[in-house]
């Protein structure tokens, strides 16, 4: 059965038209004001956001992006949820349901930078935008921006040259960049939420912009510039460092999108002001004319895993991949939009998609974690809940979204959820062995034969499969299997392993090789003598030692000592006394827990039962990494932990986080839920 699903990609293009640029402003008073920054008040556990007039409900524009949507209404105000970082808070959160945003005043457009940024503009074109000096204070709203023009000089200089205050009208905007009322385009230079300049691109007259760095020009061109200091090619054309290029588009045209369907590499799609739509790279040409079906297409943009996709006057809106079947297959169409109006507007993430109707009310769908519904539904569990219907499990496992269990040595089970949105119903699995001892993961999946010691791997491509076959030994360079090992394996990074004696290796999944052969470290390579290693190369040597390849101020360091454990996230380590010591601290190491059994990923057991999970990092020099008790939990029952799952003695399951490791929901919404304010 086919599941409707979301988009993914960027903000959705302005609508490029044919009309002839806005004329230039009236002279108005470039006085820069007094202060440049709006004082925000820190909002309290206590209190809310003070909420406007009722009648401000009706929204004439929606967008997203990085973790979050945000709406504009008729009346300037600016909505926004999921995850956002917004004036007054300390770090990006989660918003469950829509929080009018304070600072900004009767704003006429806005959007969200490629790092979560929000920008907007007010009648008068003046730009104000969410920025944070550094991470020991809050964000806050300035008004205004500055402006770099780097000349080939500065460029060599790797400087930017002149810094000045931007005095240009903005009125309209599209992903990192600025449309002034002139035709001239600013664009973020991707320093996140500093305060950072913007790039005067010297681009000729541009009347509309695209989501990726291009836009429609005053004279029918189609240009794309360059955001880096060095040359670039787009569509096999140079592009000088902070340059401009024009791209070849056939005739005039209402809106252009540059897609990346195929491996070859970006194709350059757009849609007449007929509502007939083309690409330059002829498969793709066709299937887009496949998605249109001989109808007028009124909405051209790019959508899930890199497909294309239309929204034609009949309403109706096509992509050419789904969450199910990802653009593997550019032969297959599929519809992935369910039944919803989006005849004002429509925005998509990664997983969702928020729509804006002609009633203008918006209307969102999609994964169901992070807020991004607006509904005010919380899907993360504070407290540990038990999984329904699961006793005598003999040992858990969990990575990739996916948790898994083991039920003596003749059957395993898993469910969960990819990515937060790729449902994986509850099932048991055709193991490689009759009889199995051990498991680890869940996608992917690592088990170990009971009478060969063999250790077999799940691809994450299979997935969705059932099949002996879907299982590939792993084996060493010469052949042979590899064994006697501890195995540690990352959806996305692949498996570490590592010899209880010194000794380790990795594999990379690439494709499906079978077998799955392990590269052993060269033996120059300090971690060839690891007892314990981690996917993100932090391990234990045998003789003690701890290496953490990348800890949270992207430092190297070698911490010697006993120890024989450690975590992925926190540069905390375990060590012979069953101490759980955390680094940083000014006056040394530090003690956090006593009596730890067990550690895995980033939470650790004690022999007490409590399970204690690392909570945020260390921001700064000086400071150690935060951990918090996982409450729900039988006490005392806890025998082992895997990732945000717990085991009890009587083989009972516990998750916390993510609702989906409960394996009891789907974890996409398919009917919109309508966004509502306060």
């Amino acid at each position: 059965m086919r599941r409707a699903l979301a988009p993914l990609s960027a903000l959705v293009l302005l609508g490029c038209t044919t009309a002839a640029p806005p004329p230039p402003p009236t002279a108005r008073d470039l006085t820069p004001a007094p202060s440049t920054t709006i004082s925000v008040p820190a909002p309290t556990p206590t209190s809310a956001p003070a909420a406007p007039p009722p009648e401000d409900h009706t929204f004439v524009e929606v967008r997203g992006g990085e973790g979050g949507f945000c709406a504009r209404t008729e009346r300037g105000s600016l909505y926004c949820w999921g995850s956002m970082a917004l004036p007054g808070e300390m770090a990006q959160r989660s918003h469950d349901r829509p929080v009018r945003i304070e600072g900004f005043p009767n704003l006429k457009g806005f959007t969200i930078l490629t790092g979560g940024q929000i920008v907007g503009w007010d009648a008068d074109g003046t730009l104000f935008r969410v920025v944070r000096d550094d991470a020991t204070k809050p964000f806050r709203v300035v008004r205004g921006f500055r402006v770099v023009q780097p000349k080939p000089e500065d460029i060599a200089k790797y400087t930017w040259g002149l810094n000045t205050p931007g005095t240009a009208q903005i009125v309209a905007g599209s992903r990192d960049c600025l449309l002034s009322d002139k035709g001239e385009v600013f664009c973020s230079l991707r320093m996140e939420y500093t305060d950072g300049p913007y790039l005067r691109v010297p681009a000729p007259p541009i009347r509309a912009l695209s989501d990726e760095a291009c836009g429609m020009g005053v004279d029918g061109g189609f240009y794309c510039w360059n955001l880096e200091r060095h040359e670039t090619t787009r569509f096999g054309k140079p592009i000088p460092g902070y340059g401009v290029g024009p791209m070849p588009l056939k005739g005039p045209v209402e809106e252009a999108v540059v897609a990346h369907v195929r491996n070859l590499g970006h194709q350059l799609c757009a849609r007449r002001p007929d509502g007939t739509v083309f690409c330059d790279d002829s498969l793709v040409d066709r299937k887009l004319k496949e998605l249109a079906e001989g109808k007028r297409v009124t909405r051209l943009f790019t959508g899930l895993w890199n497909s294309v996709c239309v929204t034609r006057e009949d309403g109706v809106s096509r992509c050419s991949c789904s969450f199910e079947k990802p653009c593997v297959d550019i032969e297959k169409t599929y519809e992935v939009l369910p039944t919803v109006d989006a005849s004002l507007g429509v925005a998509v993430l990664p997983r969702n998609v928020c729509a804006l109707g002609k009633d203008h009310r918006v209307r969102c769908f999609g994964a169901r974690n992070g807020g991004l519904l607006g509904d005010g539904v919380s899907r993360e569990l504070e407290r540990a809940a038990m999984v329904p219907e699961i006793t005598g499990a003999s040992e858990i496992s969990a990575e990739g979204g996916v948790v898994c269990a083991r039920f003596g040595m003749t059957r395993v089970s898993c469910w969960g959820a990819i990515a937060d949105a790729l449902h994986v119903p509850r099932r048991d699995l055709v193991l490689p062995e009759p009889a199995v001892d051990a498991i680890v993961g869940g996608m992917p999946l690592c088990v170990r034969g009971a009478k060969s010691g063999q250790w077999y791997c799940r691809n994450g491509r299979f997935i969705q499969g059932n099949l002996k076959d879907d299982f590939a030994l792993l084996v060493d360079t010469r052949g042979a299997a590899v064994k006697d090992v501890t195995v540690k394996v990352h959806n996305g990074v692949g498996i570490m392993v590592a010899k209880r004696g010194g000794g380790a290796g990795w594999f990379y999944y690439e494709a499906n090789p079978k077998p799955l052969r392990v590269q052993w470290f060269d033996p120059k390579d300090e971690l060839a003598n690891a007892t314990y290693l981690t996917p993100f190369r932090r391990a234990v040597l045998a003789d003690g030692t701890a290496i953490f390849q990348d800890d949270s101020f992207g430092d190297k360091a070698r911490v010697p000592g006993k120890f024989r454990a450690l975590l992925d996230a926190a540069r905390c380590v375990v060590d012979e006394g069953a101490r759980l010591v955390c680094m940083g601290a000014p006056d040394g190491p530090k003690v956090m827990q006593t009596e730890v059994a067990e550690v895995d990923t980033d939470c650790a057991r004690t022999e007490r039962g409590e399970v204690f999970c690392f909570d945020r990092k260390a921001t700064k020099k000086g400071e150690i990494a935060k951990f918090r008790r996982i409450e729900g939990l039988p006490a005392g029952a806890i025998v082992q932990i895997a990732r945000d799952c717990a085991r009890t003695r009587e083989g009972e399951i516990y998750c916390w986080g993510s609702v989906f490791d409960l394996g009891d929901r789907d974890p996409i919404q398919h009917t919109p839920v309508e966004i509502a304010v306060p």
